[in-house]
């Protein structure tokens, strides 16, 4: 029997539960092709077969746990929907504070950086985001997954199309690229979450998401410090690397940095919680 909207929702709220109602919407919203004022204002609306059975398909995937960004196939980043897939990590908000924190460093130089590369990539979301802010700009976007390269491709093409220059070039970390000394601006959302942590994350993320892009040895320290042991290698003089850490990271990188005697300054950025979750380093 063809359902409501309201009864849709009613049945899927008994599936998932009730404080899973704003997941339930976003699914409900992708099925229609509609947005949520439309489902507030329409709960007597039917659902065709087509439309019920896509709905209560997803919400059964979402019963077992799977990300509704890649039930979807999008997540929005920086007021922009980024299709997500599940070889790339799902962008969240608490990265946006690394597109906030760099354009943030050169407004408050009055200066654009010319060359910006985006290490780790994964859906592009850091790095086509400051492509477009900065249209002028050179930007590379990095993975070692040629499958997410093809996913921050996509995203590429449908947000900036000639709007901006951005290139792509699989690799891991720095390895393919010259030490040349070319880039004004780093940025990295890299693995920081410690081996030993798997248990207390949410079931989606550990059963969904890469681990690759998730996880590193050394408490989840090992690809921050090599990554702020040798960016100092591509940056130009006055260049800044941003990277997104863990919440409880920050002393042990800003002393690892110092320690490296590579950067002039460096220092981290606090989320709206308070907490530490962005180092900047300049040379």
């Amino acid at each position: 029997m063809s359902l409501t909207i309201h009864q849709a929702l009613e049945r899927a709220e008994k599936i998932l539960g009730k404080n899973s109602r704003l997941d339930i919407q976003v699914l409900l919203c992708h099925c229609l092709n509609k947005d949520k004022t439309f489902l507030l204002a329409h709960p007597e609306y039917r659902l065709d077969e087509k439309e019920q059975s896509s709905f209560f398909s997803l919400i059964n995937r979402r019963s077992l746990g799977e990300p509704v960004a890649y039930l979807t196939g999008y997540r929005e980043f920086w007021s922009r929907p980024f299709i997500c897939s599940p070889s790339c990590l799902i962008p969240r908000p608490e990265t946006e504070l690394v597109v906030e924190a760099a354009i943030k460093f050169f407004d408050d130089r009055g200066k654009i950086p010319a060359r910006i590369l985006d290490l780790g990539t994964g859906t592009g979301c850091i790095g086509i985001s400051l492509a477009l802010e900065w249209k002028d700009a050179l930007t590379i976007l990095t993975d070692i997954d040629s499958t997410a390269l093809a996913v921050a491709r996509q995203n590429a093409l449908r947000l900036a199309g000639n709007k901006a220059r951005i290139c792509f070039i699989c690799c891991d970390w720095f390895r393919g690229l010259s030490e040349s000394k070319n880039f004004d601006l780093i940025t990295v959302n890299p693995p920081y979450i410690g081996l030993h942590e798997k248990h207390i994350l949410p079931r989606d993320v550990v059963h969904f998401e890469p681990h690759t892009a998730l996880f590193s040895p050394k408490d989840g320290l090992a690809q921050l410090e090599h990554i702020f042991s040798v960016a100092h290698k591509f940056l130009n003089a006055g260049g800044v690397i941003i990277s997104e850490i863990g919440w409880q990271q920050a002393d042990h990188v800003l002393k690892f940095i110092g320690e490296t005697r590579y950067y002039k300054k460096s220092y981290a950025m606090k989320d709206l919680a308070g907490n530490k979750r962005v180092i900047v380093a300049q040379i």
